[in-house]
C-alpha cells in the first residue's frame, strides 16, 4: 500500500524515488484507499493545478494492480491504530494495509516511519521500498 504522499511527490516529481515508485506501478500490487485517493487529488490540485488531479485518475485507471478499497476497514481495527498514537486518519491507512494483507505500507510521512510499528506489514520508505522490491 502506498500512502497518499508517494502519489503526490512522485506525479509532482518532487521526489526521485517516489516518482520512480509511480513509474513502476505495473510491477506490484498496490491498494489505495477511497479516503487517500481524496486526499491524492485534493492536494495535488490545490498545489499544483487540476492537470495533476487528471494525471493522478489516469494513473490509478491504466494501472492494472491497483485496486481501490471502496469500504472502511474495520472499526475494531482503526481503533487499535488510534490506540497506538496513529492520527484518525494514518489510523485509517495502516488498518486498510492490515485489513488487505499488504505486505508493506510505503511512505514518506515521518508519523508512519518513525513511530508506528504494526505486527502485520512492515513500514518503509519510497527509496527502500526500489530497493526491497528490486525495481
Amino acid at each position: 500500500m502506498l500512502d497518499s504522499n508517494e502519489y503526490i511527490l512522485g506525479l509532482s516529481g518532487d521526489d526521485e524515488a517516489c516518482k520512480k515508485l509511480i513509474g513502476q506501478l505495473d510491477k506490484m500490487t498496490v491498494f489505495i484507499p477511497l479516503m487517500v485517493v481524496k486526499e491524492v487529488v485534493r492536494n495535488l490540485e490545490r498545489e499544483y493545478g487540476p492537470e495533476l488531479g487528471k494525471a493522478f485518475f489516469a494513473l490509478i485507471n491504466q494501472a492494472e494492480a491497483l485496486n481501490v478499497i471502496w469500504t472502511e476497514p474495520p472499526t475494531e481495527l482503526v481503533e487499535e491504530y488510534a490506540q497506538r498514537g496513529m492520527s484518525p486518519e494514518d489510523s485509517v491507512i495502516g488498518a486498510c494495509c492490515e485489513w488487505v494483507g499488504g505486505e508493506y505500507l510505503i511512505s514518506e510521512n515521518r508519523h508512519f516511519l518513525e513511530h508506528l510499528r504494526a505486527p502485520a506489514f512492515e513500514v518503509i520508505d519510497a527509496k527502500t521500498a526500489l530497493t526491497i522490491l528490486s525495481l
